[in-house]
């Protein structure tokens, strides 16, 4: 998946509106949505019906963001760091392939982010 500074943006602008102890898992979700996204857009030609076009924007979008905060807010850059953790640790990684059905495609098909 190509990953953007808009994605991180919006990415880390969700995890802003949740508890800081859930963020992990949400960013997880949110890639989770995106790659379901791009497997349904290679397959079909068209964004998938719920989580959109493959872009972590996308998937953030799809929940209520907070207006953007500049960096001096630490909240928001302990977001940013959420997400940018998960990229290095792969979470954007090309799959190997992609899967026939969606029965089998279970979550991710990469290490997605740190606990």
């Amino acid at each position: 998946m190509r990953v953007l500074h808009g994605d991180v943006s919006s990415t880390a602008r969700a995890l802003l509106a949740v508890r800081p102890d859930a963020r992990g898992a949400v960013c997880a979700e949110l890639f989770a949505e995106a790659r379901e996204a791009g497997i349904c857009q290679l397959r079909t030609g068209r964004p998938h019906a719920v989580f959109g076009n493959g872009t972590l924007m996308a998937a953030a979008r799809r929940r209520a963001l907070p207006a953007e905060p500049d960096f001096s807010d630490t909240e928001y850059c302990r977001c940013w760091m959420v997400v940018l953790q998960a990229l290095i640790a792969g979470a954007a990684a090309p799959e190997a392939s992609i899967p026939e059905s969606d029965d089998q495609h279970h979550g991710f098909a990469f290490g997605g982010p740190p606990p």
